[in-house]
């Protein structure tokens, strides 16, 4: 039975910070709060549409959901437990700050049945967080998690690459402190200068650049990968295409691409051929093999990798689906046939982003 989620956004609610990069409204598409009659009519939506071949969990995003007062919070949390003691719905998820997850607050929401929380983390750098407005630290993160360790709640985490200070060293630095607080999910977003945001304005002022669209994919690729290899699930890479979000003029810069996601896991998958590749004395065309539900992805979106590995080798590229090709893709050519297993990819992978961060250090 598949897990689907109720998304019930709230905007600013309870957040009473304004972060350099963020206008919750823009991004989510929602403006006002949300009553309680019209999240139980969402909710009823979703089960009237259910075929019985899914279960839904309700999360409460877009604002700091512990930092709302709590008779708001109890009021939202209990809505949610009515609705999963009527067996409408079977979990409940909210997102939040780490500096707004102390023992009362993890508390609260252990009382209600709370089952995951997700953590807006972005960078564990001080000077990137500083620069976008969050103040807390590593040792406030870790704090944070404890406290739901303990609560017995689990806890996934969202980091943003490219924000006002950022660079790969700091990324990679991020990525590993994270990995070792062993988080069950992950969302990965891309910097976007949203409109009607300090980010905007650092833009047209100058002293911020957004990242071009290949670079965000190079360095959202070391996340990616390190935690996959960790099997640590990513549960989102880019922001999600809301209406708001696509309106016209709301994203003002940045590498903002409907397919970015996608992008991500074939320009990993083009790094890999062309390791393999590179090592050979090459000629000839070649045969790619993958499975089916992979086929879009080893050809890239609109073909991208398929082109890019013309252009690179001079070759002609046909690609065969075979299904008995799980995580793997296979090479023939007039050479042989080999093939390469994206998981044995992932782990020399992180081997060289654990040398490169120990040496920058």
């Amino acid at each position: 039975m598949r897990n689907k989620i109720i998304p019930i956004f709230i905007p600013h609610e309870g957040c009473p910070h304004d972060c350099s990069f963020c206008n919750q409204k823009k991004i989510s598409g929602s403006v006002k709060v949300p009553g309680e009659e019209e999240i139980q009519n969402t909710i009823q939506m979703y089960v009237d549409s259910n075929d019985e071949s899914s279960k839904f969990t309700i999360a409460y995003y877009g604002g700091s959901f512990t930092a709302i007062e709590e008779e708001k919070q109890m009021a939202l949390l209990q809505l949610a437990k009515t609705n999963m003691e009527n067996g409408k719905i079977h979990g409940i998820r909210v997102s939040t700050r780490p500096d707004y997850l102390n023992e009362e607050n993890v508390r609260l929401l252990k009382s209600y049945s709370v089952e995951h929380v997700e953590i807006g983390i972005q960078s564990t750098d001080p000077v990137v967080l500083s620069l976008a407005n969050r103040h807390y630290d590593l040792d406030g993160i870790k704090e944070a998690v404890q406290n739901l360790k303990k609560s017995e709640i689990n806890w996934g985490f969202q980091i943003m690459v490219g924000l006002p200070g950022d660079n790969r060293r700091k990324l990679l630095k991020t990525t590993f402190d994270l990995i070792h607080l062993k988080p069950s999910t992950l969302r990965i977003y891309p910097c976007l200068v949203i409109k009607d945001t300090q980010l905007e304005q650092f833009y047209y002022e100058g002293s911020y650049k957004p990242l071009p669209l290949q670079e965000a994919v190079d360095l959202v690729k070391i996340p990616f990968i390190a935690f996959t290899e960790k099997e640590i699930p990513i549960i989102r890479t880019g922001l999600h295409a809301s209406k708001s979000l696509g309106e016209s003029g709301n994203v003002i810069a940045g590498p903002n691409h409907p397919s970015f996601g996608e992008i991500v896991v074939s320009s990993i998958i083009f790094d890999m051929i062309c390791g393999y590749l590179d090592a050979q004395e090459f000629s000839g065309n070649i045969t790619i093999g993958c499975s089916l539900k992979m086929r879009s992805k080893v050809s890239g979106n609109k073909n991208f990798v398929l082109c890019k590995l013309k252009d690179r080798y001079g070759v002609d590229i046909l690609i065969q689906s075979d299904d008995s090709l799980e995580n793997m893709i296979s090479i023939k050519s007039i050479h042989g046939d080999v093939k390469l297993s994206l998981g044995n990819y992932y782990k020399e992978t992180v081997k060289e982003y654990e040398s490169e961060y120990n040496i920058s250090r």
